[in-house]
């Protein structure tokens, strides 16, 4: 077995991070000159074509998608992998039109499923019970969804799909799910192959219902996306180190629990040199994990415009909950997160605490796909700043560093991310070990300020996370800070 295979077999190994960087791996061997990326080319296409699952075909393709956002012009010709490819599907579609565009075939969605279950079909025992085990709920969520919309029998065209794809050899058990020994709450991150085949069978439904007549293409590949298993987008950026200034305080020593107390104060000198820490920019939001001796807390900052009426101070808790209810969205690329970030009025973000008004200075934009490579990015999520910070459209666009933000032609913010000891295994209560930061130019947070009459100040939530006893829960415990604030009344 040679390089290319090895790598290959790890396309489609439990690790989700194995897989990720089997593909990047891939990718690379790809980019080379001469006889290495002939061979690998060839070998990936040839291994494409050997799938029998929908979802595994679609690994292979996902590492010529990664060459092409590096190397674009090292793609084979359009319709040469579509050739190769036996298992359609919508999702192959969406990725072979990020590579090729218009020149991408459409498939015959008649052949992208299997046809209608006989009469007498019943739902197998073993799909009904394990198949919000072997893939996150979010399937079955969206399937009931397009259930109750057409009326078509969704879940039970999934079953016939699924029992379509286990007679290939795919013997039901949940024994792969015993994992055994594992603290409350441990989860891991893993697909197995009775995974790839209830997503095989989830996307052979959804065009199973394009033919129908029922769903419309297009919403049945916003559904397909659901099993993309990376965003083409911000797999290009790569995580940074941890910001020097991000707190580190020092482990209690006694009983009390004195970190809260220590990040106050470094969150209260931060404040205060925020011009000296971060010279022309402005920190809009912050999210990220500190861990402390035995102990973990999540810190998340959160700039807001605010403005007073009178001396009643606004509810701390009623403020960081609608920063982070701010949402936002942008037009792009279905499968690469990049674009224009759609306009937010004011009115549908703002809020009136006591006598306090307050504006988040920023959003959380979703991608279209849910990076299940990169989970930690997809559960801590993305912000990016309002749209009505700029007197132009904002856009922006990910690059190896950063995602960079964009008014007109000229950058004018960034949005970065650190890892700190991520795998495959995580606790359901605890945060991910990740942060990130974003940053805007601070002239436009001076003009914004000036002309709506407030001043950027902080909200700071620090949750802490503890347990006296291995076999229990994590109880959440948080506190809230805020700086700049003003209770004098600004002239207007």
């Amino acid at each position: 077995m040679n390089n290319i295979d090895v790598l290959l077999s790890r396309l489609t190994w439990p690790s989700v991070l194995v897989r990720e960087r089997a593909a990047v791996a891939l990718a690379d061997l790809m980019s080379q000159e001469g006889t290495v990326m002939e061979q690998t080319q060839n070998t990936i296409m040839k291994w494409i074509g050997q799938q029998n699952l929908e979802s595994a075909a679609i690994l292979g393709i996902i590492a010529f998608c990664r060459l092409a956002d590096q190397h674009r012009d090292k793609l084979p010709e359009p319709g040469i992998i579509n050739h190769e490819l036996r298992k359609h599907s919508l999702l192959s579609f969406e990725l072979l039109r990020f590579l090729y565009g218009d020149h991408a075939l459409k498939p015959d969605w008649t052949q992208c499923h299997s046809g209608e279950p006989t009469n007498n079909f019943e739902l197998p025992e073993f799909f009904e019970k394990f198949r919000t085990n072997f893939l996150p709920p979010i399937y079955s969520r969206w399937l009931k969804e397009v259930q109750d919309r057409t009326l078509l029998p969704m879940f039970r065209q999934w079953a016939f799909e699924w029992t379509q794809l286990v007679s290939l050899g795919y013997k039901p058990s949940a024994q792969v799910l015993d994992f055994g020994g594992r603290s409350p709450g441990l989860r891991m991150l893993v697909d197995f192959p009775l995974s790839e085949v209830y997503r095989s069978a989830y996307l052979r439904s959804l065009a199973w219902a394009v033919t129908k007549g029922r769903l419309p293409e297009e919403t049945a590949c916003y559904l397909a996306r659901e099993a993309c298993p990376i965003d083409l987008g911000l797999w290009r950026v790569q995580p940074a180190s941890k910001p020097p200034w991000w707190p580190s305080p020092i482990p209690s020593l006694g009983t009390i629990d004195t970190v809260p107390a220590q990040l106050s104060t470094i969150l209260s000198e931060l404040w205060d040199k925020k011009h000296e820490v971060f010279k022309e920019n402005a920190l809009l939001a912050a999210s990220g994990i500190i861990q402390c001796g035995a102990n973990t807390y999540n810190l998340s900052i959160r700039a807001m415009f605010q403005a007073a009426t009178g001396p009643i101070v606004g509810d701390p808790v009623q403020i960081m909950k609608s920063c982070d209810d701010a949402q936002g969205s942008y037009t792009g690329q279905d499968v690469y997160f990049a674009g224009v970030l759609n306009p937010i009025k004011t009115t549908d973000i703002s809020l009136v605490s006591h006598d306090w008004s307050i504006l988040p200075a920023s959003v959380y934009v979703r991608p279209h796909v849910f990076p299940r490579w990169q989970y930690w990015r997809g559960y801590r999520g993305i912000q990016l700043p309002a749209s009505f910070l700029a007197s132009e459209k904002l856009s922006f666009r990910c690059e190896t560093d950063s995602i960079r933000i964009f008014e007109g032609t000229t950058q004018i913010g960034t949005w970065q991310d650190w890892t700190d000891g991520v795998t495959e295994e995580f606790t359901n209560n605890l945060p991910h070990p990740h942060g990130w930061v974003l940053f805007v130019h601070s002239d436009l947070v001076d003009e914004f300020s000036r002309l709506s009459h407030s001043k950027l100040a902080w909200i700071c939530e620090i949750k802490m996370f503890h347990r006296e006893h291995e076999h229990e829960d994590f109880r959440e415990f948080s506190t809230y800070q805020l700086h700049g604030t003003t209770n004098l009344v600004l002239p207007s």
